[in-house]
């Protein structure tokens, strides 16, 4: 019996001795996370298990490193990946171009408005038919010339320069034709972004290179100078339109003009082309060519309607690349 009585005793005591010192290391880990509905979920990983000795589960833990805070039972949600890019027949917004176009009705005339914003001013380009400078037959649709540029997302016609054997062509900081008209007053791009008009029979070319001078389009007339809308030009007749404005160097603003189709579209003449521009508050705004040639692409995509069947073969676009 008193073999029994001394066990006894002795199991007491071992009981008492565990409860202390549980509630010894209870006091020194930090407290967990209060429970979740999601903690109970099967799916989600169980609560980060308390550090122990070498020794085995009943021994007090060494307490001499520091220990992280246990990790939440649910973690946060990866958020899901932004896409490269989000594209419409009327938009288009990658990290380097945004394009938003609008379709927009007055009475008996009918234009798309693009407002265009670019990371580099650089992203604004020119192409060639066939990809190369020509004159003469170097003619291809405005698309075509567009396709042969894979970086090219938005694009409107250029000033057909093959059209003529005068004028001043420089494309991509290249110098083509130099041969100045005295009544031609053209759009130069330089590669900060900015616009600049000047007249042909005034420019000296080389040093514009000197000064970061990208492409000239010589088409005109100037619409825009300075945030003044041009009230000189005059004009009767009622075309398709094709025009390039900006409000700053990385933030244009491209509108296309339909016309010449009876119960769709009577186009504009130069001084309401000019008002329009004006009415969007563009700094520079600038005319290039139009009639049949005026046409509008994103992504490949002819937005507007031609005044013809079809677009009409031309030299060159003005293009936004990503």
């Amino acid at each position: 019996m008193s073999m029994m009585k001394t066990a006894l005793a002795l199991a007491m005591a071992a009981a008492a001795a565990l409860l202390t010192s549980s509630a010894l290391l209870a006091d020194l880990l930090p407290p967990s996370p209060p429970p979740t509905a999601a903690a109970h979920a099967s799916s989600r990983p169980s609560a980060t298990p308390r550090p122990t000795s070498a020794h085995g589960s009943g021994s007090t833990p060494d307490m001499s490193t520091p220990r992280a805070t246990p990790a939440p039972d649910a973690p946060l949600p990866t958020p899901p990946p932004t896409p490269e890019r989000v594209s419409d027949d009327m938009n288009f917004v990658s990290h380097s171009l945004q394009v938003h176009i609008v379709e927009v009705v007055r009475d008996d005339v009918t234009f798309y408005a693009a407002d265009i914003r670019v990371a580099d001013p650089l992203q604004m380009r020119s192409g060639f038919a066939g990809g190369k400078y020509g004159t003469g037959t170097a003619r291809e649709h405005p698309s075509v010339i567009a396709s042969r540029y894979p970086d090219c997302v938005f694009a409107i016609n250029g000033d057909y320069f093959g059209f003529h054997t005068e004028g001043v062509v420089v494309r991509e900081g290249v110098l083509y034709r130099n041969r100045p008209r005295s009544d031609k007053t053209m759009l130069c791009l330089f590669e900060d972004g900015s616009f600049r008009f000047l007249r042909e029979s005034e420019a000296e070319v080389s040093d514009l290179l000197s000064q970061g001078l990208r492409n000239t389009f010589s088409f005109g007339p100037v619409l825009v100078r300075e945030g003044q809308v041009n009230t000189a030009i005059r004009s009767r007749a009622r075309e398709p339109r094709c025009g390039i404005g900006m409000y700053e160097p990385g933030h244009y603003l491209a509108i296309l003009v339909d016309g010449r189709r009876a119960g769709y579209s009577e186009g504009m003449t130069w001084e309401e082309f000019a008002d329009l521009f004006g009415e969007y508050g563009v700094q520079e705004a600038y005319n290039l060519d139009g009639g049949g040639s005026a046409t509008m692409i994103l992504s490949g995509r002819v937005v507007n309607r031609p005044s013809g069947l079809d677009e009409r073969p031309m030299s060159d676009i003005l293009y936004f690349c990503e």
